[in-house]
Protein backbone atom coordinates (compact mmCIF):
# COMPACT_ATOMS: atom_id res chain seq x y z
CA UNK A 1 0.00 0.00 0.00
CA UNK A 2 1.24 3.44 -0.87
CA UNK A 3 1.39 6.40 1.33
CA UNK A 4 1.61 9.81 1.20
CA UNK A 5 4.98 10.80 3.00
CA UNK A 6 5.87 14.61 4.49
CA UNK A 7 9.52 15.01 4.25
CA UNK A 8 11.29 18.18 5.47
CA UNK A 9 14.92 19.06 4.52
CA UNK A 10 16.38 21.70 6.37
CA UNK A 11 19.10 23.77 4.67
CA UNK A 12 20.76 26.55 5.84
CA UNK A 13 21.25 29.77 3.95
CA UNK A 14 24.73 31.07 4.99
CA UNK A 15 24.44 34.90 4.03
CA UNK A 16 21.17 35.72 5.57
CA UNK A 17 21.33 32.88 8.44
CA UNK A 18 18.06 31.78 8.28
CA UNK A 19 16.44 28.33 8.30
CA UNK A 20 14.93 27.36 4.94
CA UNK A 21 12.43 24.78 5.17
CA UNK A 22 11.77 22.99 2.24
CA UNK A 23 9.03 20.43 2.48
CA UNK A 24 8.20 17.59 -0.72
CA UNK A 25 5.27 15.46 -1.28
CA UNK A 26 5.62 12.10 -2.76
CA UNK A 27 4.53 8.21 -3.17
CA UNK A 28 7.39 6.27 -1.57
CA UNK A 29 7.99 2.44 -1.21
CA UNK A 30 5.58 -0.28 0.13
CA UNK A 31 5.69 -0.68 3.59
CA UNK A 32 7.34 -4.17 3.13
CA UNK A 33 10.54 -3.02 1.72
CA UNK A 34 10.95 0.20 4.00
CA UNK A 35 10.36 -1.44 6.92
CA UNK A 36 14.08 -2.25 8.94
CA UNK A 37 16.51 -0.40 11.29
CA UNK A 38 19.47 0.05 9.20
CA UNK A 39 21.64 2.32 12.33
CA UNK A 40 21.21 3.51 15.33
CA UNK A 41 22.87 6.68 17.30
CA UNK A 42 22.93 6.53 21.47
CA UNK A 43 18.88 5.82 21.36
CA UNK A 44 17.80 7.49 17.81
CA UNK A 45 16.71 4.60 15.51
CA UNK A 46 17.38 4.92 11.59
CA UNK A 47 15.63 3.14 9.64
CA UNK A 48 15.76 1.88 5.90
CA UNK A 49 12.80 4.68 4.99
CA UNK A 50 14.58 7.51 6.35
CA UNK A 51 17.71 6.77 4.22
CA UNK A 52 15.41 6.23 0.88
CA UNK A 53 12.86 9.27 1.73
CA UNK A 54 16.34 10.95 1.80
CA UNK A 55 17.02 9.96 -1.75
CA UNK A 56 14.21 10.86 -3.37
CA UNK A 57 14.35 14.30 -1.92
CA UNK A 58 18.56 14.40 -3.27
CA UNK A 59 17.16 12.91 -6.69
CA UNK A 60 14.11 15.56 -7.15
CA UNK A 61 16.76 18.51 -6.69
CA UNK A 62 19.35 17.54 -9.05
CA UNK A 63 16.80 16.43 -11.26
CA UNK A 64 17.51 12.60 -11.05
CA UNK A 65 14.91 10.42 -12.93
CA UNK A 66 15.17 7.51 -10.66
CA UNK A 67 12.56 4.79 -13.17
CA UNK A 68 15.87 5.83 -15.98
CA UNK A 69 18.37 5.30 -13.38
CA UNK A 70 17.60 2.37 -11.10
CA UNK A 71 21.22 2.05 -9.85
CA UNK A 72 21.28 5.60 -8.46
CA UNK A 73 19.25 4.11 -4.71
CA UNK A 74 22.01 1.27 -4.39
CA UNK A 75 24.94 3.76 -5.38
CA UNK A 76 24.19 6.53 -3.25
CA UNK A 77 22.67 4.83 -0.14
CA UNK A 78 25.66 4.65 1.97
CA UNK A 79 26.33 8.72 1.78
CA UNK A 80 23.01 9.54 2.59
CA UNK A 81 22.90 7.07 5.54
CA UNK A 82 26.00 9.14 6.57
CA UNK A 83 24.27 12.49 6.24
CA UNK A 84 21.33 11.11 8.41
CA UNK A 85 23.99 9.61 10.97
CA UNK A 86 25.48 12.78 11.14
CA UNK A 87 22.40 14.59 11.78
CA UNK A 88 21.56 12.79 14.62
CA UNK A 89 25.43 13.09 15.88
CA UNK A 90 24.54 16.85 15.73
CA UNK A 91 21.09 16.26 17.65
CA UNK A 92 22.75 14.34 20.51
CA UNK A 93 25.30 17.53 20.97
CA UNK A 94 22.99 20.30 20.57
CA UNK A 95 20.66 18.37 23.22
CA UNK A 96 23.87 18.97 25.58
CA UNK A 97 24.01 22.80 24.39
CA UNK A 98 22.34 24.65 27.42
CA UNK A 99 22.69 28.58 25.24
CA UNK A 100 20.59 26.78 22.15
CA UNK A 101 16.86 26.80 22.61
CA UNK A 102 13.79 25.92 20.69
CA UNK A 103 10.70 27.97 21.33
CA UNK A 104 7.05 26.39 21.59
CA UNK A 105 5.84 28.98 19.26
CA UNK A 106 9.03 28.42 16.75
CA UNK A 107 7.60 24.68 16.00
CA UNK A 108 4.27 25.52 16.14
CA UNK A 109 4.44 28.23 13.34
CA UNK A 110 6.96 25.72 11.43
CA UNK A 111 4.22 23.28 11.56
CA UNK A 112 1.42 25.78 10.54
CA UNK A 113 3.22 27.18 7.68
CA UNK A 114 3.94 23.36 6.57
CA UNK A 115 0.04 22.35 6.71
CA UNK A 116 -1.19 25.39 5.06
CA UNK A 117 1.40 24.42 2.53
CA UNK A 118 0.05 20.86 2.30
CA UNK A 119 -3.88 21.84 2.76
CA UNK A 120 -3.26 23.93 -0.52
CA UNK A 121 -2.09 21.18 -2.27
CA UNK A 122 -4.54 18.91 -1.58
CA UNK A 123 -7.58 21.58 -1.90
CA UNK A 124 -8.97 21.80 1.13
CA UNK A 125 -8.46 20.76 4.93
CA UNK A 126 -10.80 17.54 4.37
CA UNK A 127 -8.98 16.02 1.69
CA UNK A 128 -5.62 16.78 3.68
CA UNK A 129 -7.52 14.88 6.53
CA UNK A 130 -8.58 12.15 4.17
CA UNK A 131 -5.11 11.74 2.92
CA UNK A 132 -3.01 11.50 6.05
CA UNK A 133 -6.17 9.67 7.71
CA UNK A 134 -5.75 11.35 10.73
CA UNK A 135 -7.21 14.93 11.86
CA UNK A 136 -4.70 18.03 11.24
CA UNK A 137 -4.68 18.28 15.39
CA UNK A 138 -3.35 14.54 15.29
CA UNK A 139 -0.81 15.26 12.38
CA UNK A 140 0.38 18.23 14.50
CA UNK A 141 1.22 16.38 17.49
CA UNK A 142 2.62 13.35 15.15
CA UNK A 143 5.17 15.58 13.95
CA UNK A 144 6.14 18.00 16.66
CA UNK A 145 9.10 16.40 18.33
CA UNK A 146 10.55 15.62 14.84
CA UNK A 147 9.90 19.47 13.81
CA UNK A 148 11.13 20.51 17.08
CA UNK A 149 14.87 18.29 16.49
CA UNK A 150 15.76 19.79 13.48
CA UNK A 151 15.23 23.10 14.01
CA UNK A 152 17.59 22.73 16.95
CA UNK A 153 19.75 20.53 14.44
CA UNK A 154 19.99 23.70 12.27
CA UNK A 155 20.71 25.83 15.19
CA UNK A 156 23.22 24.15 16.36
CA UNK A 157 24.70 24.12 12.95
CA UNK A 158 24.72 27.70 12.58
CA UNK A 159 26.30 28.84 15.66
CA UNK A 160 29.29 26.03 14.67
CA UNK A 161 29.43 28.02 11.31
CA UNK A 162 29.31 31.52 12.34
CA UNK A 163 32.16 31.17 14.19
CA UNK A 164 34.57 30.45 11.09
CA UNK A 165 36.11 33.55 9.60
CA UNK A 166 37.93 33.30 6.30
CA UNK A 167 40.99 35.32 5.71
CA UNK A 168 42.42 36.96 2.69
CA UNK A 169 45.36 34.53 2.20
CA UNK A 170 42.86 31.85 2.27
CA UNK A 171 41.27 33.17 -0.26
CA UNK A 172 44.01 33.47 -2.46
CA UNK A 173 45.14 30.10 -1.52
CA UNK A 174 41.72 28.98 -2.30
CA UNK A 175 41.74 30.74 -5.60
CA UNK A 176 45.14 29.54 -6.99
CA UNK A 177 44.41 25.74 -5.41
CA UNK A 178 41.15 25.22 -7.83
CA UNK A 179 41.46 28.39 -10.67
CA UNK A 180 41.09 25.70 -12.90
CA UNK A 181 37.83 23.94 -12.02
CA UNK A 182 35.81 27.02 -10.95
CA UNK A 183 32.58 27.36 -12.82
CA UNK A 184 32.58 29.88 -15.57
CA UNK A 185 30.41 33.40 -14.93
CA UNK A 186 27.79 33.43 -17.14
CA UNK A 187 26.77 35.71 -20.05
CA UNK A 188 24.61 38.60 -18.35
CA UNK A 189 22.28 40.94 -19.75
CA UNK A 190 20.91 44.10 -19.06
CA UNK A 191 17.44 45.21 -20.94
CA UNK A 192 13.83 45.67 -20.87
CA UNK A 193 11.03 44.03 -22.35
CA UNK A 194 7.13 45.03 -22.98
CA UNK A 195 5.49 42.16 -24.40
CA UNK A 196 1.74 42.89 -25.93
CA UNK A 197 -0.60 40.05 -26.20
CA UNK A 198 -2.18 39.76 -29.45
CA UNK A 199 -5.70 39.29 -28.15
CA UNK A 200 -8.79 37.79 -29.56
CA UNK A 201 -11.87 39.37 -29.45
CA UNK A 202 -15.16 38.56 -28.17
CA UNK A 203 -16.68 37.03 -31.37
CA UNK A 204 -13.12 34.81 -31.93
CA UNK A 205 -13.31 33.53 -28.19
CA UNK A 206 -17.00 32.69 -28.99
CA UNK A 207 -16.75 30.79 -31.83
CA UNK A 208 -14.13 28.94 -30.74
CA UNK A 209 -16.41 28.05 -27.31
CA UNK A 210 -19.11 26.78 -30.14
CA UNK A 211 -16.53 24.42 -31.90
CA UNK A 212 -15.30 22.89 -29.00
CA UNK A 213 -19.08 22.74 -27.84
CA UNK A 214 -20.15 21.10 -30.92
CA UNK A 215 -17.29 18.58 -30.73
CA UNK A 216 -18.59 17.40 -27.16
CA UNK A 217 -21.81 16.81 -29.30
CA UNK A 218 -20.33 14.15 -31.62
CA UNK A 219 -18.61 12.95 -28.84
CA UNK A 220 -21.58 11.81 -27.04
CA UNK A 221 -22.98 10.31 -30.35
CA UNK A 222 -20.52 8.43 -31.59
CA UNK A 223 -18.55 7.61 -28.22
CA UNK A 224 -15.48 8.01 -29.62
CA UNK A 225 -13.06 10.83 -27.07
CA UNK A 226 -10.06 9.57 -28.81
CA UNK A 227 -10.61 9.83 -32.36
CA UNK A 228 -12.04 13.38 -31.78
CA UNK A 229 -8.56 14.24 -29.29
CA UNK A 230 -6.13 12.90 -32.27
CA UNK A 231 -8.21 14.97 -34.88
CA UNK A 232 -8.85 18.23 -33.43
CA UNK A 233 -6.43 18.77 -29.88
CA UNK A 234 -3.95 21.12 -29.74
CA UNK A 235 -2.11 19.82 -27.37
CA UNK A 236 0.92 18.53 -28.74
CA UNK A 237 1.57 16.59 -25.42
CA UNK A 238 -1.15 14.35 -25.41
CA UNK A 239 -2.88 14.70 -28.82
CA UNK A 240 -1.44 11.59 -30.34
CA UNK A 241 -2.85 9.86 -27.56
CA UNK A 242 -5.75 10.65 -27.51
CA UNK A 243 -5.83 13.15 -25.12
CA UNK A 244 -4.39 11.02 -22.49
CA UNK A 245 -2.97 12.89 -19.86
CA UNK A 246 -2.72 9.82 -17.17
CA UNK A 247 -3.55 10.07 -13.63
CA UNK A 248 -2.61 13.86 -11.73
CA UNK A 249 -3.14 14.79 -8.21
CA UNK A 250 -3.87 18.48 -6.83
CA UNK A 251 -1.42 21.16 -7.54
CA UNK A 252 0.07 19.75 -10.87
CA UNK A 253 -2.26 21.89 -12.82
CA UNK A 254 -3.71 25.00 -13.95
CA UNK A 255 -6.54 25.83 -11.30
CA UNK A 256 -9.67 26.47 -13.81
CA UNK A 257 -8.31 22.67 -15.27
CA UNK A 258 -8.24 20.46 -12.09
CA UNK A 259 -11.34 22.18 -10.38
CA UNK A 260 -13.56 20.73 -13.21
CA UNK A 261 -11.56 18.03 -13.48
CA UNK A 262 -12.24 16.72 -10.43
CA UNK A 263 -15.49 17.70 -9.79
CA UNK A 264 -16.46 15.14 -12.46
CA UNK A 265 -17.94 11.65 -12.55
CA UNK A 266 -15.96 8.53 -13.95
CA UNK A 267 -16.67 8.90 -17.55
CA UNK A 268 -18.56 11.99 -17.42
CA UNK A 269 -17.24 15.26 -20.27
CA UNK A 270 -17.28 18.55 -19.13
CA UNK A 271 -18.60 21.84 -21.03
CA UNK A 272 -15.77 23.99 -22.71
CA UNK A 273 -13.24 24.92 -19.99
CA UNK A 274 -11.52 28.07 -19.92
CA UNK A 275 -7.76 28.31 -19.00
CA UNK A 276 -4.80 31.02 -19.90
CA UNK A 277 -3.94 28.08 -23.04
CA UNK A 278 -7.53 27.77 -24.47
CA UNK A 279 -10.79 25.60 -24.13
CA UNK A 280 -10.63 22.39 -22.71
CA UNK A 281 -13.05 19.15 -22.97
CA UNK A 282 -12.52 17.50 -19.95
CA UNK A 283 -13.21 13.96 -19.62
CA UNK A 284 -12.64 11.90 -16.12
CA UNK A 285 -11.80 8.67 -17.29
CA UNK A 286 -10.92 7.03 -13.99
CA UNK A 287 -10.97 8.34 -10.28
CA UNK A 288 -8.47 6.12 -7.92
CA UNK A 289 -8.21 7.66 -4.28
CA UNK A 290 -6.92 11.36 -4.41
CA UNK A 291 -6.15 11.62 -8.01
CA UNK A 292 -8.03 11.29 -11.36
CA UNK A 293 -7.23 9.56 -14.73
CA UNK A 294 -7.91 12.49 -17.16
CA UNK A 295 -8.14 12.89 -21.07
CA UNK A 296 -8.75 16.46 -23.06
CA UNK A 297 -8.89 17.70 -26.11
CA UNK A 298 -7.32 21.12 -26.23
CA UNK A 299 -8.65 24.18 -28.92
CA UNK A 300 -6.55 27.47 -28.58
CA UNK A 301 -8.31 30.95 -28.71
CA UNK A 302 -6.18 32.10 -32.30
CA UNK A 303 -6.46 35.92 -33.16
CA UNK A 304 -7.67 36.55 -36.68
CA UNK A 305 -5.36 38.12 -38.68
CA UNK A 306 -6.98 41.33 -38.38
CA UNK A 307 -6.36 41.18 -34.65
CA UNK A 308 -2.99 40.43 -35.32
CA UNK A 309 -2.56 43.65 -37.92
CA UNK A 310 -4.20 45.66 -35.11
CA UNK A 311 -1.62 44.37 -32.45
CA UNK A 312 1.28 45.53 -35.03
CA UNK A 313 0.45 48.91 -35.60
CA UNK A 314 -0.44 49.58 -31.61
CA UNK A 315 3.22 48.03 -31.32
CA UNK A 316 4.86 50.53 -33.87
CA UNK A 317 4.22 53.08 -32.23
CA UNK A 318 5.67 52.27 -28.48
CA UNK A 319 8.80 51.15 -30.85
CA UNK A 320 8.30 54.90 -32.53
CA UNK A 321 8.06 56.48 -29.59
CA UNK A 322 10.52 54.75 -27.14
CA UNK A 323 13.25 54.12 -29.69
CA UNK A 324 15.54 56.86 -28.43
CA UNK A 325 13.92 57.18 -25.05
CA UNK A 326 14.99 54.45 -22.41
CA UNK A 327 13.50 55.99 -19.23
CA UNK A 328 9.98 56.22 -21.02
CA UNK A 329 10.64 52.54 -22.41
CA UNK A 330 11.36 51.38 -18.70
CA UNK A 331 8.61 52.68 -17.72
CA UNK A 332 6.06 51.28 -20.10
CA UNK A 333 8.02 47.89 -19.21
CA UNK A 334 6.98 48.04 -15.69
CA UNK A 335 3.57 48.81 -16.56
CA UNK A 336 2.58 46.28 -18.99
CA UNK A 337 4.20 43.71 -16.51
CA UNK A 338 2.33 44.76 -13.70
CA UNK A 339 -1.01 44.94 -16.82
CA UNK A 340 -0.12 41.07 -18.24
CA UNK A 341 2.03 39.28 -15.76
CA UNK A 342 4.02 38.33 -18.67
CA UNK A 343 7.90 38.92 -19.53
CA UNK A 344 7.90 42.08 -19.77
CA UNK A 345 9.71 44.31 -17.30
CA UNK A 346 13.62 45.59 -16.39
CA UNK A 347 16.29 42.80 -16.28
CA UNK A 348 19.71 43.68 -14.54
CA UNK A 349 22.64 42.11 -15.17
CA UNK A 350 19.98 38.89 -15.30
CA UNK A 351 22.38 35.44 -16.06
CA UNK A 352 21.50 34.07 -19.63
CA UNK A 353 20.96 30.64 -18.59
CA UNK A 354 17.96 32.49 -16.41
CA UNK A 355 16.47 34.40 -19.82
CA UNK A 356 13.75 32.51 -21.61
CA UNK A 357 15.54 31.24 -24.40
CA UNK A 358 13.72 32.62 -27.51
CA UNK A 359 14.89 36.05 -26.35
CA UNK A 360 18.85 35.36 -25.52
CA UNK A 361 18.47 34.37 -28.94
CA UNK A 362 17.47 37.88 -29.87
CA UNK A 363 19.44 39.26 -27.64
CA UNK A 364 22.58 37.50 -29.32
CA UNK A 365 21.67 38.92 -32.60
CA UNK A 366 23.17 42.47 -31.41
CA UNK A 367 26.57 43.76 -30.73
CA UNK A 368 26.26 47.47 -30.26
CA UNK A 369 24.45 48.67 -27.29
CA UNK A 370 22.28 50.14 -26.43
CA UNK A 371 19.85 49.48 -28.99
CA UNK A 372 15.89 49.51 -29.63
CA UNK A 373 14.93 46.28 -31.38
CA UNK A 374 12.04 46.23 -33.89
CA UNK A 375 8.82 44.80 -32.88
CA UNK A 376 8.78 41.09 -33.15
CA UNK A 377 6.06 38.27 -33.11
CA UNK A 378 6.67 35.41 -31.17
CA UNK A 379 5.56 32.28 -31.21
CA UNK A 380 3.05 33.01 -28.01
CA UNK A 381 1.14 35.15 -30.29
CA UNK A 382 2.71 38.14 -28.55
CA UNK A 383 4.87 41.20 -29.43
CA UNK A 384 8.45 41.46 -28.11
CA UNK A 385 10.11 45.01 -28.08
CA UNK A 386 13.04 44.94 -26.69
CA UNK A 387 15.81 47.72 -25.63
CA UNK A 388 19.28 46.35 -24.91
CA UNK A 389 21.89 48.24 -22.74
CA UNK A 390 24.12 45.85 -22.28
CA UNK A 391 25.47 42.78 -22.39
CA UNK A 392 28.45 40.77 -20.95
CA UNK A 393 30.24 37.84 -21.99
CA UNK A 394 30.98 34.99 -20.53
CA UNK A 395 34.01 34.73 -18.41
CA UNK A 396 36.46 33.18 -15.83
CA UNK A 397 36.25 33.89 -12.46
CA UNK A 398 39.40 35.74 -11.48
CA UNK A 399 40.30 37.85 -8.25
CA UNK A 400 39.88 40.81 -10.14
CA UNK A 401 36.55 40.59 -10.91
CA UNK A 402 34.89 38.15 -9.01
CA UNK A 403 35.95 38.40 -5.04
CA UNK A 404 33.07 38.14 -3.31
CA UNK A 405 32.23 34.86 -4.77
CA UNK A 406 35.31 33.42 -5.09
CA UNK A 407 35.67 34.14 -0.94
CA UNK A 408 32.16 32.89 -0.47
CA UNK A 409 33.30 29.55 -2.10
CA UNK A 410 36.68 29.56 0.02
CA UNK A 411 34.32 30.12 3.34
CA UNK A 412 32.12 26.85 2.31
CA UNK A 413 34.93 24.87 1.55
CA UNK A 414 36.69 25.71 4.81
CA UNK A 415 32.98 25.31 6.50
CA UNK A 416 32.57 21.95 5.46
CA UNK A 417 35.99 20.55 5.80
CA UNK A 418 36.15 21.54 9.60
CA UNK A 419 32.76 20.63 10.08
CA UNK A 420 33.42 17.47 8.37
CA UNK A 421 37.10 17.20 10.84
CA UNK A 422 34.85 17.92 14.23
CA UNK A 423 32.22 15.22 12.91
CA UNK A 424 34.49 12.58 12.89
CA UNK A 425 36.19 13.59 16.25
CA UNK A 426 32.79 13.45 17.99
CA UNK A 427 32.06 9.81 16.70
CA UNK A 428 34.62 8.57 19.21
CA UNK A 429 32.60 10.02 21.64
CA UNK A 430 29.11 9.30 20.56
CA UNK A 431 27.28 5.23 20.57
CA UNK A 432 27.16 4.84 16.58
CA UNK A 433 26.01 0.96 15.34
CA UNK A 434 25.20 -0.11 11.78
CA UNK A 435 23.12 -2.42 10.51
CA UNK A 436 23.42 -2.16 7.11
Amino acid sequence: MLKLILIFLLMTSMKNKKFIFLFFIFYTFSEELIDGIVAKVENNIILNSDVLQTLQIQAAQLGVNLSRNPLYIEENYPQALDFIINQNIIFELAKKDTLIEVSGDEISSTVDLEIEMMVDRAGSKIELENILDMSIQEYKMDIWDEIEKKILIEKYQQNYMSKIDITRPEVVSFYNTYSDSLPLIPSTSTFSIIEIPIKPNSTTEKNTYLFLKSIKDSILQNDNFEYFAKKYSEDPGSKQNGGDLGYILRGNLVREFEEVAFSLEEGQISDPVKTIFGYHLIKNKKRQGQKVHIKHILIQIKPTSVEVNETEKYVKNIYNETANNSYLFDSLAVEYQKKYNNLSGIYYKKNDDLIDKDIVELLNEFKNYPISINPIKSYKDTYYLIYIKNRTKEQRPSLENSWNLIENMAKNNKITLSFDMWINSEKEHIYIQKFK
